[in-house]
């Protein structure tokens, strides 16, 4: 059989349609029956998450890694790479011609994975298999309710995307209310310390840092965030120095760096030090995704932004200063742009992340401050909405309103474009005719 040059989406289509295949055996000869596929993962890690597989009787759960050749595996480094541990079963498509070379990889501890050659097991020709695929392309290529959304006005489209669009709103806002609830808790948890400006400081804090990690980052960004004392960090720090060491540090990158440079080399001996005084819990530098990221949104530079923007808010007071650019009267929206991105620009990294997009790559271009990225020109409702909520008593009931404003203060600082719908020149979310909120 002509060795095909298949890429590895189309053997996944492959794998997870077991009609083109049966009686699979792995190349140690042992059983190989798969009770559930996984889930499919489109970032950095396995191809197949979460897979249960029975193979010689007995039942593994994993994730499953498709490759072209057994040569792939060394080819794309995973060996180095802490996510393919859990990797149970590796898929080629096509042996070596040298059946020596026919090695199954080897993961953490040397554990041996072991691997299904696919094109020994086919129940049909590979060129059968590729016209049945190209004729029934698979659901991420299909639009669900086509061709029946034809038959839908677009008055009823529009009303209900609108009405998902408020859902959405209002689920994020929750969030935001629970965080500061939280925060405040008296109960099983202790309460974050401190005044309730600092629980404010520490929610616009986490928020921002989901924003930073945009779809990819976000999870791991508010696991770091939410572990962060923010009090702590400026009782011991001083410097961006320190606050760098420590984001860093606590987001797991500083372990086992092997580039040199003074610059790192200053950062793992502050953060040995502040260690031991802040005791925050590590994470671990694999749950951060670099994969199909442009480096300028890479979470080692996204974490220098971090840093800065958390000394800005211990050191400089960003919290009030936002809040009172937009107090008293009624200002041109040029005017509090301006005055926005006048206290984004103090938001800078150090010199090295200027020229730097990861621990020992050089960029290209110099690196930006916040006040850099896109400002929405909506700021001056979020921000005027945020302050009168954090002027009220601490006994104030909140509304769905209140809350949802204040969501968009932190989402929108957090250099990402706001979205919403404008239709006829008009927010979605106001009645022009008057001040109330229809939402």
């Amino acid at each position: 059989m002509k060795k095909l040059n298949l890429n590895e989406n189309f053997i996944s289509r492959i794998w997870i349609n077991p009609v083109y295949y049966d009686s699979l055996h792995t190349t140690d000869n042992k059983s190989v029956e798969i009770i559930d596929f996984g889930m499919k993962n489109d970032d950095s890690g396995a191809d197949f998450l979460g897979a249960r597989i029975r193979i010689d009787g007995i039942v593994y759960s994993g994730d499953v890694e498709i490759h072209r050749t057994f040569k792939d595996w060394g080819l794309h480094q995973h060996k180095k790479d802490r996510k393919y541990n859990s990797v149970i079963l590796q898929v080629v498509f096509w042996g070596e011609d040298d059946r020596d070379k026919n090695i199954p990889p080897k993961a953490a501890r040397s554990r041996n994975i072991h691997t299904v050659i696919l094109s020994k097991f086919l129940s049909s020709s590979i060129h059968d298999i590729w016209k049945d695929i190209i004729n029934n392309p698979s659901p991420g290529f299909r639009i669900p309710c086509y061709p029946g959304n034809k038959n839908i006005s677009n008055e009823f489209k529009s009303e209900w995307l609108c009405e998902l669009g408020r859902k959405r709103l209002k689920y994020r806002a929750d969030r935001h209310k629970s965080r500061l609830e939280q925060l405040e808790s008296t109960g099983c948890s202790p309460s974050y310390p401190g005044s309730r400006k600092t629980r404010w400081e520490k929610v616009l804090f986490e928020y921002i840092c989901e924003a930073l990690g945009f779809s990819k980052n976000k999870d791991p960004f508010l696991k770091l965030s939410a572990e962060l004392d923010l009090l702590k960090i400026k009782k011991y720090c001083s410097s961006i120095r320190d606050y760098e060491a420590v984001i860093f540090g606590t987001a797991g990158f500083l372990y086992d760096l092997k580039f040199k440079s003074d610059y790192i080399s200053g950062l793992k001996d502050t953060w040995k030090i502040l260690r031991e005084k802040l005791k925050f819990q590590e994470m671990d530098r694999a749950e951060w995704t670099f994969f199909r990221l442009r480096p300028r949104n890479f979470p080692s530079l996204r974490l220098a932004y971090a840093a800065a923007l958390c000394m800005e808010i211990n050191e400089k007071d960003f919290f009030r200063r936002i809040i009172t650019a937009f107090r008293g009267e009624e200002k041109p929206k040029n005017f509090l742009l301006k005055s926005v991105k006048e206290i984004l620009s103090g938001v800078n990294v150090s010199d090295y992340w200027k020229k730097h997009y990861d621990f020992g790559k050089e960029s290209k271009l110099t690196t930006l401050s916040l006040s850099c990225y896109p400002v929405p020109n909506s700021f001056r409702d979020y921000f005027r909405i945020a302050f009168s909520i954090f002027t009220r008593s601490r006994t104030h009931t909140w509304n769905f309103r209140e809350c949802a404003y204040t969501h968009c203060v932190f989402v929108c600082v957090g250099v990402r474009r706001c979205r919403f719908k404008i239709k006829n020149g008009k927010n979605l979310f106001r009645d022009n005719r008057s001040s109330k909120m229809q939402i």
